[in-house]
């Protein structure tokens, strides 16, 4: 199954590893555990490392009902987005963690899956 982690830009930041993590995991316990290797944290906000005015914490865990069959962002395959860019023209990006192989930072949008 493939889960999709996508950032809460907390203090209007964005923060590495990418605008989505997107991983390939038997569980969601697995994914949650997974992304912790590639820069990913929970609970920013009672930790102090996001902003608490935004209510929000930069990364939330999934869970098992969050699992789908493909690499999905925002609920529609990843080849099928197009090109997107963010204030300052920077672009969209996922981290795709697959199960096998390496993982690789992709564009969105560009078809680099």
């Amino acid at each position: 199954m493939w889960f999709t982690f996508r950032q809460y830009f907390s203090f209007a930041k964005y923060m590495k590893p990418a605008d989505y993590v997107v991983v390939e995991a038997e569980s969601c316990e697995d994914a949650n555990q997974k992304v912790l290797r590639h820069g990913v944290y929970f609970d920013g906000v009672a930790k102090g490392l996001d902003c608490d005015c935004c209510e929000d914490d930069r990364w939330s865990r999934v869970e098992n009902s969050d699992g789908t069959d493909q690499p999905l962002i925002d609920g529609k395959p990843i080849v099928e987005h197009k090109p997107g860019w963010l204030e300052g023209g920077r672009r969209i990006t996922a981290l795709i963690i697959p199960t096998e192989g390496k993982s690789k930072t992709i564009i969105v949008g560009t078809g680099g899956l």
